[in-house]
């Protein structure tokens, strides 16, 4: 007696039992960890008034539409010359791409916004500053370098301005980025900007910090 069997049942079985066999080894759920993505994202208020950040998976399509629409917002009503707490937004490795904005919690007006890719379970500074009346966002990433007995601080700054350190002149900043680190020998006189002394005597020797500043010194200053 022949037993004759239908070749698309047999293939559905196949790939049924393959399915069955990783599932049953954890592979499905070691594909989705591996899908699973995290940015931790620390909140600089550098503005004159407190603020508002939102946090938004961008769509290509849509763009920034929805952005601050309350269910995005993440952090609110930061003061003025502060730092926020550490909020981690996940994600899928498919889109990295998110949205971010901040703007005025009282008036819920002065919104600024941009876009950027992200890389996994990198830690992020991002900045609200000024620039000559202009709100603006800066994405930096943190970056530690604590040293034993030393006082380390990079500089953001909303324009240039001349640098000395520890007596010697240092080089410039440059209008919304960061610089390299720079040791101080003494927390109080060792960092001048355009000549003005920053005193930095709050801080702790071996830590290392993102110093925000502008035309009138330092504006806050936040451990790395």
């Amino acid at each position: 007696m022949r037993f004759f069997i239908n070749k698309g049942l047999a293939k559905v079985a196949l790939i049924m039992s393959v399915v069955g066999g990783v599932a049953a080894c954890g592979g499905v759920d070691d594909l989705d960890e591996e899908l699973d993505r995290s940015s931790n994202f620390t909140f600089v208020n550098a503005l004159n008034y407190s603020v508002d950040f939102h946090l938004q998976r961008r769509n290509i399509s849509t763009e920034f539409s929805g952005l601050f629409d309350s269910k995005h917002r993440v952090t609110a009503d930061i003061k003025k010359n502060s730092a926020g707490e550490t909020y981690t937004y996940r994600y899928r490795a498919t889109n990295p791409m998110l949205n971010m904005g901040v703007r005025n919690s009282i008036s819920l007006g002065d919104e600024e916004k941009l876009y950027k890719t992200l890389s996994d379970k990198n830690n992020y500074w991002l900045v609200a500053w000024d620039s000559a009346g202009d709100n603006k966002l800066a994405l930096l990433e943190r970056v530690k370098n604590d040293q034993a007995g030393q006082l380390n601080v990079r500089i953001f700054a909303d324009a240039s301005y001349v640098i000395s350190v520890n007596g010697s002149s240092a080089g410039s900043t440059k209008k919304g980025e960061a610089t390299t680190f720079y040791s101080l020998d003494n927390c109080n006189t060792s960092l001048k900007l355009n000549d003005k002394a920053i005193n930095l005597c709050s801080t702790d020797y071996g830590s290392s910090y993102l110093l925000i500043a502008d035309s009138n010194g330092m504006r806050l200053i936040a451990k790395e």
